[in-house]
Formats: C-alpha cells, structure tokens, sequence
C-alpha cells in the first residue's frame, strides 16, 4: 500500500498575528497572446533559461504543469509572476492557453510576490529526487538503486548527516550513476561490496572519491578477491587525503586508487 500520510503541522509554531492572506486568487485558462512578462522584476532568459525551457518542452505534460501566476494589468494583459519558464514551454510545444492563478495586486505586491515565491523555495535534495524517480520507475534511478541493494548498500530517503547515517547508507547518488556508465555495473557492484563488509562498514564510506577510486583500481588491474579484501581501506582513504594535502591538485578518487594499488604491490598475491 502506498505511504500516505496527512497534512502534519505538529511541532510547528502558527504565526501570531495571523496574516488576513489578501485576496484569494482565481484560477482560470488565460491564452498565451495575453500573458506579458514585466521586466522591471522579472529575469532575462539567458542562456541557463532557455535551457530549461527547453528541457520542460521536451517532457511536456499536463500532470508536471504547475499553474501560472500572474496579475492583471492594462489592457487586458496578464503579467507573469511565477511561470515565465511554463509558459514560454508551453508555447513552444504548441499551447495556445494555460492554467493559472490570477491575484490581484500592485506592481510592488506583484514584485513581492515575485521574490517570495522564488526565494521561499525548499530546495529538493538529490535523496527526494531519487526516490520520486525510482517510485516513477524512470530506468536509470531503478538500475542506481539495484545496484546499490546489490552491492549491499541503501540509498538515503532524505538529507542525513553522516552521524545520524547508518552503516552502508550513502547520498552518493550521482557518483554511482557516473560508475555505472563508466566502469559498468558489475564493477560497481564490487566496489560497493567491498566498502559494506562487516569490517569496513564505516559510517559515510561510500563516498563519491572512494566509489571512482576503487572502480578505477578493479578496471585498471586484476586484483583477485583475496587481494581486495585484504586491503585496509579506511588507510587507504587516510593516506590518499595525505598525499592530497602535499600535491595539491590530483583527485582524491584518483589518490585512492593508487594508494590501494600500492597495497596491493606491497601485499603481493595472498
């Protein structure tokens, strides 16, 4: 069954005085033809802009569409507050109108509410993104989370500091997207395995530098599994940030392969 859950304001404060919120806004389908951006509070589109705009049309789709805020102005124009994005998507894809909210307020308020609406924004983690992907079954997310579970290792369901992760938990969503592509999933697979047995299952192990650096050991040599798990890899991570400090300029991932390689050479064959 699904996890739902209610709207929860416990442990939170209500303001005091209330707010009276203004006017409640109207929602209604307004032609594209009428919709005005007001460059006095508004952004240029640049270049990160169109980009956007571009990624939004190219996955267009009603249910992802939040509706347009905007404001009433002469001449029977509507000026965007939230949604200058949307409704440039919208048009490129074809849309001659779009759902949206209509407030009634000044140009000031119409600034104000501007900021707010783009300044009040909780920031999605990668963590929430992942899941919401997985639960969508987009292909990528489902193989990063397969092979995190195969590899002996879970994913974050939200933001966690490394004292409160538990062991073979990681956030390194990104990075084991990355090795997968580069290394392949097998030797992802591997390094995940080595980094969640009972003795080297330390809080935070799975770490971007640590993930590249012994996929980049296992596809640059032949280490047998013997070899792999003799290596004391929270030293290896030790001695790597070391000689980072004295060099200054290599990549740790690739300091910590060749600290495990030197192990490995120190070691010999078991």
């Amino acid at each position: 069954m699904a996890e739902l859950r209610p709207i929860d304001t416990d442990k939170m404060l209500a303001p005091d005085p209330m707010p009276d919120g203004g006017a409640a806004p109207q929602l209604m389908w307004i032609d594209i033809d009428r919709l005005v951006v007001d460059a006095a509070y508004q952004r240029e589109v640049g270049r990160a802009g169109r980009a956007t705009i571009t990624k939004i049309a190219a996955a267009f789709n009603w249910s992802y569409f939040s509706p347009v805020v905007c404001a009433p102005v002469e001449a029977g124009f509507y000026a965007i507050i939230d949604g200058q994005h949307r409704a440039t998507a919208a048009r490129l894809v074809g849309k001659s109108s779009l759902p949206c909210s209509v407030v009634i307020c000044p140009l000031v308020a119409q600034a104000g509410a501007f900021a707010a609406i783009n300044g009040l924004v909780t920031r999605m983690h990668r963590t929430a993104l992942h899941r919401a992907a997985v639960a969508a079954g987009d292909a990528k997310a489902v193989l990063i989370e397969s092979v995190a579970r195969d590899g002996g290792a879970s994913i974050c369901r939200s933001p966690t500091s490394l004292s409160a992760m538990a062991r073979g938990e990681t956030q390194s969503i990104t990075a084991l997207g990355a090795c997968i592509d580069r290394f392949g999933r097998e030797t992802v697979v591997r390094a995940l395995r080595a980094l969640t047995t009972e003795t080297r299952n330390y809080r935070g192990m799975i770490s971007p530098e640590m993930l590249i650096g012994l996929c980049l050991l296992l596809k640059r040599r032949d280490v047998t599994q013997a070899q792999f798990d003799a290596i004391d890899l929270y030293r290896v991570e030790a001695a790597a940030r070391r000689a980072k400090l004295e060099r200054k300029t290599d990549a740790l991932s690739l300091l910590i392969c060749e600290a495990a390689a030197q192990k490995l050479d120190f070691r010999g064959a078991p």
